[in-house]
């Protein structure tokens, strides 16, 4: 399992990034996703310093979807990342943030007009492109604006990720130019007519969770086979983006991806695969997202009455649920919690399902836990919560998404605020022959 760098446990109280979680809980409330800088920075350094040391070529770009906001994009630039962005929403973030364009790429299966129209006036890296109807786009958005786009083309290899269903991205998905349907070659030879779209590399994204190497290793040969067929095109040579997707240990059963092992194979095959094909040595790229934000995420729930169902076990409910981490609910995603508040280590151990608090029979976060007899008030800490928790958090049952904290070096500071009752009405409005007079509906 894989846990902050930073969090201890001192004179039986946890601590994360130097800060004692009980005391965040009282100074923010829960809900309270907590976030450890250092162990965020870690991951990306991670992979940057691990990467260049094997194939100095090459570039990491935060997948940041996992999760993303102003905070983030100051780290990530800091660290000297890339930036992966899938809608017009996340780059204004990223520009907001004073994120350099040059270092976003921008991804997404039904790209709008708006979309391109703002990736291409913020001069970003590049658009991956992910199917015939958006290069058709690209073309005539690109002639009227008189712009040169360089563009990737998002390509599917013949291959499939052992991996939940709802985590593929490979040949059966919705995802990419699908290669052994002959979509892939097609798209190229239209890219090679283009007037505007300039190709800068190839792009494979295989799914997310993944353990098997192997896997990578194939979809670079298929891809670079591609870009063989069109050499006349990289003329100033060309980027190989593999994605991202490799998986993280979020409970004891989970295998997290060997990444030190596989860096000198993929290294390696794509140099000697390149240099057989004579092609120009492409700039190797990653896109890393899950791996880099769930370690340093910690979820602060406070526990409330317990209950006993008769052929289920024991039920003890949180104050949240899938409103703040939907993914349990989504594809079975299994997490590890402890009991933060010292007095309950003294306690017998018993194992209960930890249910949200959602009007759904599907909202319960981590089915037969073991843990100390856990009571109403008490703290539980879900641990692995960084990557894709608050990204897909709603208002559902007219809960409050909750605050997100940065914490390291013993300060905390807020990334995003939590939220009110106020707040979640604040885009209401009801319309003018529905109003009544204003004493009738004031909240109570």
């Amino acid at each position: 399992m894989d846990l902050p760098g930073t969090l201890e446990k001192r004179d039986g109280e946890y601590y994360l990034g130097g800060c004692k979680l009980e005391e965040l809980t009282r100074e923010y409330g829960t809900p309270l996703l907590v976030m450890d800088e250092e162990t965020i920075r870690r991951n990306a350094r991670y992979y940057l310093d691990n990467l260049k040391q094997y194939y100095p070529q090459s570039n990491v770009y935060y997948a940041s979807k996992a999760f993303l906001n102003m905070g983030i994009c100051r780290i990530m630039e800091e660290e000297g990342m890339g930036l992966d962005v899938v809608s017009g929403g996340e780059l204004y973030t990223a520009l907001s943030a004073g994120f350099p364009a040059d270092r976003i790429i921008m991804h997404g299966n039904n790209k709008s007009r708006r979309d391109i129209i703002q990736a291409i006036r913020s001069g970003i890296r590049a658009i991956v492109v992910d199917n015939d109807d958006e290069l058709d786009r690209i073309e005539k958005i690109g002639k009227a604006m008189g712009s040169i786009i360089p563009v990737m083309l998002r390509v599917v290899p013949a291959l499939e990720a052992v991996t939940h269903p709802h985590l593929q991205t490979g040949m059966g998905s919705k995802f990419g130019f699908k290669m052994h349907q002959g979509q892939a070659r097609k798209a190229m030879r239209k890219l090679s007519r283009s007037e505007v779209m300039k190709p800068v590399g190839l792009h494979c994204h295989l799914g997310s969770q993944i353990t098997d190497a192997d896997i990578y290793l194939e979809a670079a040969e298929e891809v670079l086979l591609l870009a063989a067929e069109f050499k006349q095109l990289w003329d100033e040579g060309f980027a190989l983006n593999l994605g991202g997707g490799f998986a993280v240990a979020h409970n004891e059963e989970e295998e997290s991806f060997g990444f030190d092992s596989f860096l000198p194979e993929i290294s390696q095959k794509v140099i000697s695969l390149s240099r057989e094909l004579n092609l120009p040595l492409p700039t190797l790229e990653f896109e890393p997202g899950r791996s880099i934000m769930a370690t340093a995420g910690v979820t602060l729930y406070t526990l409330g009455a317990r209950k006993e169902v008769d052929g289920l076990g024991t039920f003890v409910p949180v104050d949240g649920g899938m409103s703040d981490n939907i993914r349990p609910a989504l594809y079975e995603a299994k997490y590890n919690a402890f009991v933060v508040n010292k007095e309950a280590e003294k306690r017998a151990l018993e194992t209960v399902t930890i249910a949200g608090r959602l009007c759904e029979s599907g909202d319960n976060l981590i089915n037969e836990i073991e843990l100390p007899r856990i009571k109403a008030g008490d703290l539980l800490a879900v641990t692995c919560t960084g990557a894709y928790t608050y990204p897909m958090a709603s208002n559902y049952n007219g809960l409050p998404r909750p605050a997100v904290v940065l914490v390291g070096n013993g300060q905390a500071s807020t990334l995003i605020k939590g939220e009110s009752y106020e707040d979640i009405l604040q885009r209401n409005e009801i319309p003018a022959h529905l109003q009544k007079d204003e004493d009738q509906y004031l909240a109570l």
